[in-house]
């Protein structure tokens, strides 16, 4: 989890001691290094925090020039398949100076332009700055896993960021609250799959969205680089088929996002996507010796809604070490403030107070990267709100 910014100021020159204060509203996201990069002509910055996982070295340390001097990148996220990648980039010539996901990508945008966006598989938001094409490229991830705001300030100001604290923080900012976005989230009816925000004039950049911006801050170009492709689905697939095809897609990717140079550990909720995906990390160790630790949040108080014995069960299956934490209402009244100053905008469950609190255990017990099942009950119908249009896609066959 690292903070990106890139900030266009086209009437008024960029200060380095008022764009490192903007960037380190985003130290919480990259305690490692922090770097402000600001284009001769003094219009424009690039900033980052970052937290460091592959390439730990300060080699690997952003805002990343390219080899040839031409493209300046600031990234957040993990490309999971960086290694092929750099082996294709090698073999068409390319030279690398680090070990990081962070070159790879960098160089793939050099040789490939915004065709990148088609072979690289991760989690991810980016800005690179072309300095021939004298554009700023920005895009992110399919799914937008990794946040990124857009913020529209006086006289063509233009700042994109990770977060909106970020560019709340610029001097020139003057938002208001979003009627709209407070109706929405009274009306039990907000969610974030548009560009609204809570605050005018700041904009959430879409997931499978890439843009060009020229070196004034306007935008030339914004498109939609991915959608779900579902014509190749196969319809004869049998259900021994789809599950050990699910398996191993499952497998892959849970391999692949154990690539690190710092700690990964896991969250275990006792339910069956974090506990799958506990199980599947704890078949890696028997390739590569690794310790594993699991961080959950339980309620021994309350046994309705505590999951301890299930997470006794996957504890004692996998040999993982297990780290609890409990927390209590109390907690999240005398953190609530926090809390939602680092979620940014209001949330409808509690739930998220847990995950700061398995985070937080997390860091404590020196682990960088936690593996998640957050989204899985989505995949796999978890919730009873899905039974239902199961049920309906049943009629309809």
């Amino acid at each position: 989890m690292c903070g990106i910014l890139a900030l266009i100021s086209p009437s008024a020159a960029i200060g380095s001691g008022a764009t490192d204060a903007i960037r380190d509203t985003l130290l919480h996201r990259g305690p490692d290094a922090g770097v402000t990069w600001i284009h001769p002509r003094g219009r424009l910055a690039l900033a980052h925090r970052r937290l460091s996982i592959i390439d730990i070295s300060h080699e690997a340390d952003q805002p990343m020039v390219s080899a040839d001097g031409s493209l300046r990148i600031v990234f957040n996220g993990e490309i999971y398949n960086y290694r092929e990648l750099r082996s294709e980039l090698v073999a068409g010539g390319a030279t690398f100076r680090t070990r990081s996901d962070t070159e790879v990508l960098l160089e793939g945008f050099a040789a490939w332009g915004d065709k990148v966006l088609n072979r690289i598989n991760g989690m991810f938001a980016f800005a690179i700055w072309d300095e021939r094409r004298k554009q700023l490229f920005v895009a992110r991830d399919r799914f937008g896993e990794k946040p990124l705001f857009v913020g529209r300030g006086p006289d063509g100001l233009l700042l994109v960021a990770s977060e909106m604290k970020a560019i709340l923080a610029h001097p020139s900012m003057r938002v208001s609250a979003s009627s709209e976005a407070a109706n929405r989230f009274g009306r039990a009816t907000w969610y974030e799959d548009d560009e609204l925000t809570f605050f005018e004039g700041i904009q959430r950049f879409p997931p499978a969205h890439a843009a060009v911006y020229d070196e004034d801050g306007q935008q030339l170009r914004k498109w939609r680089y991915w959608t779900p492709d579902f014509e190749d689905i196969k319809e004869d697939l049998t259900a021994a088929d789809a599950d050990e095809k699910f398996a191993e897609l499952l497998d892959a990717s849970t391999r692949a996002r154990l690539n690190a140079d710092v700690p990964v550990g896991s969250s275990l909720s006792g339910g069956l996507d974090s506990s799958t995906i506990v199980g599947v990390v704890a078949a890696q160790r028997g390739r590569c010796s690794f310790t594993q630790n699991a961080f959950s949040a339980t309620f021994d108080d309350d046994p309705a809604i505590s999951e301890g014995p299930q997470i006794d069960d996957v504890v004692r299956h996998t040999g993982v070490q297990s780290f609890r934490v409990r927390p209590t209402a109390a907690g999240l009244m005398a953190e609530s403030q926090e809390v939602h100053f680092h979620q940014e905008e209001p949330f409808l469950s509690a739930s998220i107070y847990l995950q700061w609190c398995v985070a937080r255990l997390a860091k404590e017990h020196d682990t960088t990267v936690l593996l998640d099942g957050q989204g899985a009950d989505e995949l796999l119908a978890g919730y009873q709100a899905w039974f239902r249009f199961h049920q309906l896609d049943l009629l309809d066959r």
